[in-house]
């Protein structure tokens, strides 16, 4: 990149889902701290001193930083990283830029739109949880911020929600932590579909999040928790997420029709980010209710993408380079360990073979080039399998993830071929597994892994520039294909080949595909393992904790220590 003495080469974001994202003149590449850490939903930030998230923050963001001192950093938590460590940051942050505005530029950037409204909504951000904005000619202005009021705060309410519920629904959490409370909407969401409403239930929460309240008097998990076992004790826990979500998109459909008209003056187009975005229910809902619009969700709308967000404010403010394309990082194996492992342990394979392996119910990790950009296996770290083989969820769920019996698993589907199976208004914008879609009746029972309870799929269509995922769906008996992330429950997606290899060894899974250098290489388990098909080493987060794979990450990753360099990682 042909660099002035003053171009900004990096945006540092160091809250939860800490990111980095580097701009080399042509594109982005945003290094995600969790995945590159191992540590789901990675912070560097504190409130009062440096914590070992901070610690850790410290050694990742200067691998990645190299010494340069050309970055923009948004900060987070009372505790100055910046001020207290100047050696590793010598230059002050200059840049104040609201949180969700910054979703709104991640989404805005990725979008095939000129003109655009943006709805960015989450749990939380620097003044409050919700922004109504518009975006025209490279520029995002603020139309309203609602305060305090509905639907402000919807995000935050999901994760009070399922605080309610995880002593039944979710027996291994302990509910310390923030990969707790930000995993914890997925699971009510996916939980949802085996429920019913119960209009209690909806009328309480309706009066409850509706009150206006001063800022900072909300009300608390305490307070549900007291409210529950007054009121809500005989409410299934299944009726309680059920009748939330059913609440959560009333709240924004009635918000969306009230601003209908706004929406219809930015050429119908409407924009979602933000961690609610990956609601795929609403989503869905939002598509069903208003079809005129053309709705688009970006492949990161949740506290992964703010760097890369911000760097796109950045550059569209200085003339630069933003609508461009934004990647992930690579494997973070060096090289020569890399080569070393593929002579050691795997041999060349084919689409053939992997497809005629798929066929014959097999269980394939797949790891292909860059990570995907934001919290969605999309091909590049995935787990896929024939989804028509009845047991296959089950299996999946107890043997590979080891995650709960209610969450449902994802197909993908060549985008000439998704209206044969699928049912929706629209078939744009399905790359990132934004929305749950209609699988059609003549297929639910063939298609039964990924056809979650509601009649349902979080559908993943593929091109041909897609990769592996197209080729491969060119061979293989069926059309659908299941695609879960490469992960266990409890971790990220990863991005180190060597915890891969472990998750081989060590739970149901059958092979490995590496597609490295132009080819592809099948790795099979070390049959040597004795807990090989015991599945017993590494089904929650506890037992991945005490093998040193959560809260310190993988031995790779050392902690920073004051004065010693930040070693272990390879040049990218």
């Amino acid at each position: 990149m042909k660099n002035g003495p003053s171009q900004i080469e990096y945006f540092i974001y160091n809250g939860h889902d800490t990111s980095i994202t580097q701009f080399d003149g042509e594109k982005f590449i945003i290094y995600d701290g969790s995945k590159m850490c191992g540590v789901k939903h990675l912070n560097g930030y504190a409130n009062k001193h440096p914590t070992q998230h901070v610690q850790r923050f410290l050694g990742w963001s200067q691998y990645v930083l190299k010494g340069s001192t050309q970055y923009l950093f948004k900060m987070r938590g009372r505790f100055d990283v910046t001020a207290n460590f100047p050696q590793h940051y010598p230059k002050e942050p200059a840049l104040k830029l609201d949180h969700h505005l910054m979703h709104a530029w991640c989404g805005y950037s990725q979008s095939p739109f000129k003109t655009a409204a943006i709805i960015a909504y989450d749990g939380g951000g620097d003044i409050n949880e919700f922004l109504f904005c518009s975006a025209r000619d490279d520029q995002i202005e603020e139309i309203q911020r609602p305060i305090w009021v509905l639907p402000e705060g919807l995000g935050r309410a999901y994760s009070h929600v399922h605080a309610l519920c995880y002593k039944n629904i979710d027996q291994d959490e302990k509910g310390n932590s923030i990969a707790w409370v930000l995993d914890g909407p997925g699971k009510v969401m996916g939980l949802s579909a085996y429920g019913k409403f119960n209009p209690r239930f909806y009328s309480d929460t309706e009066r409850l999040h509706a009150l206006p309240q001063e800022h900072g008097t909300r009300i608390s998990i305490a307070d549900l928790r007291n409210y529950d076992k007054v009121l809500w004790h005989s409410i299934s826990e299944e009726d309680k997420c059920h009748t939330f979500q059913k609440f959560f998109e009333n709240e924004i459909i009635k918000y969306i029709e009230k601003h209908i008209s706004i929406i219809n003056s930015h050429d119908n187009n409407l924009i979602l980010s933000g961690g609610c975005a990956l609601n795929v229910l609403v989503n869905e809902k939002i598509k069903k209710t208003f079809p005129h619009l053309n709705v688009f969700v970006p492949p990161n709308p949740d506290d992964s993408g703010l760097s890369h967000g911000g760097f796109c404010f950045h550059n569209a403010s200085k003339g630069l380079p933003w609508r461009i394309p934004a990647v992930g990082t690579p494997l973070i194996n060096p090289l020569e360990e890399l080569e070393t492992i593929i002579k050691n342990r795997a041999r060349k394979t084919d689409l053939n073979e992997i497809a005629n392996s798929i066929d014959n119910g097999k269980i394939i990790g797949i790891v292909s080039g860059r990570c995907e950009t934001g919290p969605r296996a999309l091909g590049r770290r995935s787990i896929v399998c024939d989804p028509s083989y009845p047991e296959m969820k089950d299996t999946l769920n107890a043997k590979v993830k080891f995650r709960e019996w209610y969450r449902p698993f994802a197909p993908f589907v060549r985008r000439e071929n998704v209206e044969k199976y699928f049912s929706t208004t629209s078939y744009d914008n399905l790359e990132f597994m934004s929305y749950a879609i209609d699988v059609r009746e003549e297929y639910k029972q063939k298609l039964s892994a990924i056809t979650h309870v509601d009649g349902t799929a979080r559908v993943q269509t593929v091109h041909p520039d897609t990769g592996i995922f197209y080729d491969l769906l060119g061979k293989t008996k069926n059309e659908v294909l299941l695609n879960t992330s490469f992960n266990v429950q409890g971790k990220p997606i990863l991005n180190d080949f060597l915890e891969a290899l472990y998750i081989l060894d060590n739970t149901g899974l059958d092979y490995i595909v590496l597609e490295h250098d132009n080819s592809l290489y099948l790795f099979e388990p070390d049959e040597k393992n004795p807990q090989k098909h015991t599945f017993s080493v590494i089904k929650n987060s506890d037992q991945w904790n005490e093998l040193g794979w959560v809260g310190n990450g993988h031995s790779r990753y050392n902690i920073y220590e004051p004065g010693k360099p930040f070693k272990g990682l390879p040049e990218v």
